[in-house]
């Protein structure tokens, strides 16, 4: 076991703060603004100690010899509502750990004996790292570095403020089996009662999302004008040209269907990541120049960057104000449904005004500086939109509650990586 220390070194905290996605829980039917268990269960794993005197201190819980363990320090800084994936990111060779086949090994402990569910649900993703951040997501099989999606127990509050110490286990027995309703194909998620369908003959775009059978409640891939940017006109953009689909994840905790493609010098990804209790469809988007690129949009060049340009014949928002509490959201309610569209991780730059939200732009902004006149030259390698982060939240009736979780969504968990420790 020492060889995978790198020179037997007690490493110090070298791990970076890693910020997580944090989503309001909602009840196994799929309703849009309660508090109960997600469409999740899991069994008791292997390894986990009796409680007792003698188990009821952290320096006792070592499920096995020869096992690895890391602190991991949590904080919640606007709380976090049970039931909500999460994502610690992990990078093995910077805790200096030299074999990176332990992270399918991966165990997360809340440890103590006054803790319901000390063994939390886990999804181990080897290939993707940093799915919730904005970044870029990819990593190489194999290099240990890796995403670990979990569970925070329904009966185990997180308020705001608080603060807990995990324990990150590696290279012992596998943690609970994680069993869910979640659904992953190249052309469909569906979990609990709300499904994505997308197109790959229209950019691999999203082309329904449906809320508890009923129809589409929003939809990129008819979009009157496009997902992208105005290159002369629209008819360059993701939306006009067929896309790839892969699937990058399929749960239990969180399934990922990415679209990418390439059009007119513009090359995009467009991630779509739906947990297991069905109520909030992430999706992230990053739009590149390939080729040197002419932006030119009547008046303002900016307003011909749109990452979510998405209309559906049974959605007709009315133009409004904009929210100053809320400037990066709106609720559009259509004969279809509603649903609550967030910034996540916005662009750099977003305009503030009357015309950020209309029947047919919904939310545009960009990477870029800002810029007056139609016209701006871009050079290839330039990122438009970089991995920016949208969550899209059907609901029915009043969004007061939805509204209300959007600060811990927004601020999410962090984590903080600590020494590697050997038994």
């Amino acid at each position: 076991m020492e060889s995978r220390l790198v020179g037997l070194r007690r490493l110090a905290a070298m791990a970076a703060l890693a910020t997580l996605g944090c989503r309001g829980a909602v009840p196994a039917s799929g309703g849009g603004d309660g508090d109960s268990a997600p469409n999740t269960t899991q069994d008791t794993g292997p390894g986990v100690p009796e409680c007792g005197t003698a188990q009821a201190g952290p320096s006792a819980w070592w499920p096995g010899a020869g096992w690895l363990r890391v602190a991991v320090e949590l904080s919640a800084p606007e709380g976090a509502v049970a039931g909500s994936p999460h994502a610690l990111s992990v990078d093995l060779p910077a805790l200096g750990i030299d074999d990176p086949g332990l992270l399918a090994s991966a165990r997360l402990l809340q440890v103590g004996c006054d803790h319901p569910q000390p063994d939390l649900p886990l999804q181990v993703e080897d290939g993707l790292w940093g799915l919730f951040d904005p970044q870029g997501h990819a990593s190489a099989l194999e290099d240990g570095r890796g995403d670990l999606f979990f569970l925070w127990p329904e009966d185990d509050p997180l308020a705001a403020g608080a603060s807990r110490s995990l324990w990150l286990y590696l290279g012992g027995d596998p943690g609970p089996a994680v069993q869910s309703d979640l659904h992953a194909s190249t052309t469909a998620l569906s979990a609990g009662e709300l499904g994505a369908s997308f197109d790959p003959a229209r950019g691999g775009l999203l082309s329904a999302l449906r809320w508890r059978g009923g129809p589409a409640v929003i939809d990129q891939a008819s979009a009157g004008a496009g997902n992208g940017a105005y290159i002369d006109d629209w008819s360059a953009v993701p939306s006009h040209g067929p896309g790839e689909l892969a699937v990058l994840a399929s749960g239990p905790l969180v399934a990922v269907v990415e679209a990418s493609g390439e059009r007119a010098g513009l090359a995009w990804t467009q991630t779509y990541a739906l947990p297991s209790s069905g109520d909030d469809l992430r999706l992230k988007i990053h739009l590149e120049a390939v080729d040197s690129l002419t932006l030119n949009h009547p008046g303002d060049w900016s307003n011909g960057v749109r990452p979510l340009q998405s209309r559906h014949p049974a959605l007709e928002p009315a133009v409004g104000a904009v929210d100053a509490a809320a400037p990066d959201t709106v609720d559009l309610v259509g004969t279809g449904g509603a649903v609550l569209v967030t910034w996540r991780s916005a662009p750099a730059w977003r305009p503030y005004g009357a015309e950020v939200y209309d029947s047919n732009l919904i939310l545009f902004g960009n990477d870029l500086t800002d810029a007056s006149g139609g016209i701006l030259n871009v050079a290839p390698g330039t990122a438009l939109v970089d991995h920016r982060t949208l969550s899209l939240l059907p609901h029915d009736g009043d969004a007061t509650a939805l509204r209300a979780s959007l600060p811990a969504r927004r601020s999410g968990l962090s984590l903080q990586l600590g020494a590697v420790e050997q038994r």
